[in-house]
């Protein structure tokens, strides 16, 4: 065998290191430790399509008694201008993220293509790669159910394959399905997958920030399940680690979630002052989505104060942003809804009217039926105020068909009590039905709140 320095490691090559190390029994991490090589390199030399340094190989054989001058048939020297994989796998992440979704697709299909030839796609270490990256395709197309799917096949998948346990491939894939089933509104699911992700994330790995999308999300989900002690409790424990905190939007992320966790207990000065310190940050970044949701939450505190005219000015600041926001549009149906609740506030009906019939249209639009569970549940308070209750039983009745569906107890609570209202005075049955219901959700809240 001619004397290089340096190999390419064809898959066969690393079939037959594979297969000696399994016929002595070992692990990955015991060969290294008795080679006092790295696992790393013990795994990419049996994944194959590396290069790798012939002394280091020659130690490989010694130690798994492979007789060196017999692999000659299966060596190849390097080439000199071969494509790394990892850059490839950058490149395309990057297609995905930020440029051409289609391109992104099809330099990932050639990808997987090549590999197929040579590699059986259950022993490929990057298939998990593949399904996350085709996840992340399909959730930037909002195709939720693709996915979800993908996202999947990218958590079982991982789980194959030990030497992935280091990249945090396998919490990444569950930070995202959490977050794809906090947007679809099972809100238990995410929560489970949260806590899943959490749990077997590496702290000294790759991807390390993943622990702060985890933690963020899962505080996200408490709110909404409306276990706000323990989404507080979680902001407090990451806002102490924000500093370790590298993104900009992740540390802007903390915040809002904070902020929205004070409105709710009623800490209002505080999360004004919180969003009056952060509305600089997030302008100096131009992160246009963070400022619309900064701008929209002062519009809540000032409403809280009922200093009407400074929420309005704050509502209104945050839509002018829209056009320049890059994701997250369907945030405006909230804002919309606010706008026109402040509307009811000051009696201007035609403008509540207007505000809230665009918040149900984009709540529709953008499928996000959190948001337009309230959007609804407001357009029909709007039209009791106006008098017009028929119109009214219409939007409180398809937010209450929702609210049931999704599990959005404290919601339906509300629309509950608006049914009764109106019933109350035209028909003693429905009133008794409603009645009931709204008893159910009381017992069910109190479940959830621990009370007896």
């Amino acid at each position: 065998m001619k004397t290089i320095d340096r190999f390419f490691i064809p898959s066969e090559l690393g079939e037959v290191f594979r297969k000696a190390r399994e016929q002595k029994k070992v692990t990955q991490l015991d060969l290294a430790l008795e080679t006092n090589l790295h696992q790393s390199f013990i795994s990419k030399v049996e994944r194959g399509a590396y290069q790798a340094n012939r002394d280091r190989l020659q130690v490989l054989c010694e130690s798994l008694n492979l007789n060196w001058d017999q692999l000659d048939q299966y060596v190849k020297q390097a080439p000199d201008d071969e494509l790394d994989i990892q850059l490839l796998l950058m490149e395309i992440r990057h297609s995905i993220s930020f440029g051409d979704l289609d391109e992104g697709l099809e330099n990932l299909r050639r990808l997987e293509e090549t590999r197929r030839v040579n590699i059986e796609s259950n022993k490929d270490v990057l298939t998990p790669t593949f399904n996350y990256l085709r996840g992340r395709c399909a959730e930037k197309k909002q195709k939720w159910h693709d996915a979800l799917e993908y996202y999947a096949l990218a958590e079982r998948t991982s789980s194959q394959f030990p030497e992935l346990e280091s990249s945090n491939l396998l919490a990444s894939s569950c930070n995202a399905l959490g977050r794809i089933y906090n947007r679809v509104n099972d809100l238990h699911q995410a929560l489970s997958y949260l806590d899943r992700g959490i749990e077997v994330y590496v702290a000294n790995g790759q991807r390390q920030y993943i622990i702060y999308h985890l933690k963020i999300t899962k505080a996200i989900v408490l709110e909404k399940l409306n276990r706000d002690m323990e989404a507080l409790y979680l902001i407090e424990e990451l806002w102490t680690e924000r500093h370790l905190v590298t993104s900009s939007d992740a540390r802007l992320s903390i915040t809002q979630v904070r902020i929205e966790l004070f409105i709710k207990l009623g800490r209002i000065d505080e999360a004004i002052q919180l969003a009056l310190e952060d509305l600089d940050d997030a302008r100096i970044n131009s992160l246009f989505n963070r400022c619309f949701e900064l701008w929209s939450s002062l519009g809540d505190c000032y409403t809280k104060k009922k200093l009407f005219t400074n929420a309005q000015l704050c509502y209104q600041s945050a839509l002018k942003l829209e056009r320049n926001m890059i994701r997250g549009q369907h945030l405006t149906i909230t804002t919309y809804t606010q706008l026109g609740i402040l509307n009811l506030i000051q009696n201007a009906y035609q403008s509540a009217q207007s505000n809230l019939e665009e918040a149900v249209k984009r709540g529709e639009l953008y499928r996000d039926n959190y948001r337009l569970v309230k959007a609804l549940s407001a357009l029909g308070s709007c039209f009791i105020k106006q008098s017009e209750e028929t119109k009214a039983l219409q939007f409180l009745n398809q937010a209450l068909e929702l609210a049931s569906k999704h599990s959005f107890d404290l919601l339906k609570f509300d629309i509950l009590l608006d049914l009764t209202d109106i019933y109350k005075r035209s028909n003693p049955t429905m009133y008794q039905n409603y009645l009931d219901q709204l008893q159910d959700v009381a017992i069910q809240l109190r479940r959830e709140v621990g009370l007896k």
